[in-house]
């Protein structure tokens, strides 16, 4: 987005600087907390993107005032997250417990996990209420947002190249995907030990559900949200 708008200045915020980034003139890294807050002078921000927050933040709408305040009246916030659980590609509205039983009980792990942390799995379904205007989030001197838009999307969690599947996304990153599925799935074990599972429950349902999505007739959906709206 930075090399094509070179004549906009962008800042990018993360809570710890875990990825690289190539140094551009119009760019700005910063690494804090922004959990606790946006160091940002009140409407100053033409746009605020919120990039996969959901897993971060305790306190959505806490950061949801923060971004009203530092957006200019008119401006634009943008995102993009996730609702944690794979849905039958049949019905999306359906956890895929006929064909995935395993890999849905590790994602019921996963939504009670966050609940503990204090986090809403539920979050993505709640935000366009949240945005909205006489929403309990909001003081006396905040509006809330208009416009408001709720866009979800269903991807493969587990691409089978030369199935149907393949068809919502670009065959290239297939491989990626998978991948990036079976690091995130083994990123959870210490907190489902934490939770109170053995080592040896942890790695047979990690083992479990990755063996579930490897077979094409098993295949199922994770749903994102891209979910904006305009400051009133």
């Amino acid at each position: 987005m930075a090399n094509e708008f070179p004549h906009v200045q962008f800042r990018t915020l993360d809570i710890v600087p875990m990825i690289a980034h190539v140094p551009r003139h119009n760019v700005l890294f910063e690494v804090y907390d922004f959990t606790e807050g946006l160091i940002l002078d009140d409407e100053s921000q033409d746009i605020v993107f919120i990039n996969f927050a959901m897993e971060l933040v305790k306190d959505y709408r806490a950061l949801l005032r923060e971004v009203y305040r530092v957006l200019r009246p008119g401006g634009l916030i943008h995102i993009s997250d996730f609702k944690p659980g794979i849905w039958d590609p049949d019905d999306i509205t359906q956890p895929a417990e006929r064909t995935n039983p395993q890999g849905c009980r590790f994602n019921n792990f996963l939504r009670q996990m966050l609940s503990t942390l204090g986090v809403d799995p539920d979050t993505c379904d709640k935000l366009p209420r949240w945005l909205a205007p006489g929403s309990e989030i909001w003081g006396k001197d905040q509006s809330g947002f208009k416009d408001i838009k709720s866009d979800g999307r269903t991807y493969p969690f587990f691409p089978h190249d030369g199935h149907s599947c393949m068809d919502t996304i670009d065959a290239s990153i297939a491989p990626y995907i998978r991948r990036f599925e079976v690091i995130c799935m083994w990123d959870t074990a210490g907190l489902l030990k934490d939770y109170g599972l053995t080592h040896e429950e942890v790695a047979d349902l990690i083992n479990g559900t990755l063996e579930e999505a490897k077979h094409h007739e098993r295949c199922t959906m994770f749903k994102l949200y891209c979910i904006y709206g305009t400051k009133m």
